[in-house]
């Protein structure tokens, strides 16, 4: 049975949102260079003017209802089965079911340190566009953070992770991730390791959504159900 918690995740447009929670222009309005497509899913790039670090881009039809990959979203335990790297995930903070602040530790090759992260995740129905998007962000300062000398403390500076129903069984997700692990990792290496991550993480979550049953509390089914309202889906 999944734990009675708040909506979250790392890996995802704010309706409204705090300036810190403000993504880079440049990787809404930068040109996206395809990288790969692979089992549906399109993976791009996107070169910042002033970070060496890639933004990632990837989208594409999964087998997936939109209820089983929110249900997925807020699984404390199931996670660990299924996000990339992801070692650890515990709750510092519940603010409402749909958002959370959270701690992860997330597990690198040999001779690598692992990497660390407080993120905030907030997720908002966007009628307009008749879709769900998930916003995660790093935070600091939080006193209930645990830290860890071991790790070294990574940042998000702009994820969101948009899911549109195509039907009641198929979802169109995308997401669009900028992350920086820190430390002493060339970032050429770590723009060639992580440009893999947006596809591994949208097929390892649909092959998630076939094994798990949906659960969502009341305000995740409310979103839901507005969204439902929002059709024709496309």
């Amino acid at each position: 049975m999944l734990s009675k918690i708040p909506f979250f995740s790392f890996l995802v447009l704010f309706l409204s949102f705090q300036a810190t929670a403000q993504p880079p222009s440049s990787v809404l309005k930068g040109q996206w260079t395809p990288i790969f497509e692979k089992n549906g899913i399109k993976v791009y790039k996107q070169k910042l003017h002033d970070n060496p670090l890639l933004a990632l881009r990837a989208h594409g039809k999964l087998n997936s209802s939109i209820e089983s990959l929110l249900t997925i979203f807020r699984d404390v335990k199931g996670s660990l089965q299924w996000a990339p790297r992801l070692k650890k995930r515990v709750i510092l903070k519940n603010i409402s079911e749909s958002e959370a602040i959270v701690y992860e530790v997330r597990q690198l090759p040999w001779p690598c340190k692992n990497r660390d992260l407080v993120l905030h995740n907030k997720l908002l129905f966007d009628k307009q566009n008749k879709s769900l998007v998930l916003r995660t962000w790093s935070v600091d300062g939080l006193p209930q953070d645990p830290g860890n000398p071991e790790f070294v403390r990574a940042n998000i500076s702009y994820s969101a992770v948009t899911m549109k129903p195509l039907s009641k069984e198929t979802t169109k997700v995308e997401i669009v991730i900028h992350i920086d692990p820190r430390g002493d990792i060339p970032k050429w290496l770590v723009n060639l390791i992580q440009k893999n991550w947006p596809y591994k993480f949208l097929k390892r979550m649909e092959n998630r959504s076939h094994v798990i049953k949906p659960q969502l509390g009341p305000k995740l089914k409310k979103f839901v159900a507005d969204l439902y309202l929002t059709k024709p889906y496309l």
